[in-house]
């Protein structure tokens, strides 16, 4: 008497779409998305130290996250919004000071996707005696 033995078979499929590890940056989906940063100006000097940052954007009904900072890094934002409705910003009295360079860049989300930053513009707030 013979005896067949069926051993289950798993078989997986490797497709390119498993999950990355949570550290792994490049698991975020990417938002395609142009900024034209407009105001103020890059490189400008300004007089006021409660000035509009402004912005347009390619994608539609996005929100916005905004980062100002006194280093290119942006590793310690004076500002970092997170959520804006609009594409521009006042900046609130008390967080520049004259004479300083500050950096600033936007990015957008929709749909759970999140753009690359803009570029990167500065200003200079001047000092007034």
């Amino acid at each position: 008497m013979k005896f067949l033995i069926f051993l289950p078979v798993v078989l997986t499929l490797v497709c390119g779409c498993g999950t990355q590890p949570a550290d792994d940056s490049s698991t975020e989906p990417s938002l395609e998305a142009e900024f034209t940063l407009k105001t103020p100006n890059e490189g400008i000097s300004i007089v006021t130290r409660t000035p509009t940052l402004s912005w347009t954007c390619s994608v539609e009904n996005a929100s916005f996250r905004l980062q100002l900072s006194t280093d290119r890094n942006f590793a310690r934002p004076i500002i970092d919004m997170a959520s804006l409705s609009v594409a521009s910003y006042d900046v609130p009295a008390g967080k520049l000071t004259h004479d300083k360079t500050y950096y600033w860049r936007v990015s957008a989300t929709k749909g759970g996707k999140t753009s690359n930053w803009s570029t990167i513009w500065t200003f200079k707030t001047v000092f007034l005696p």
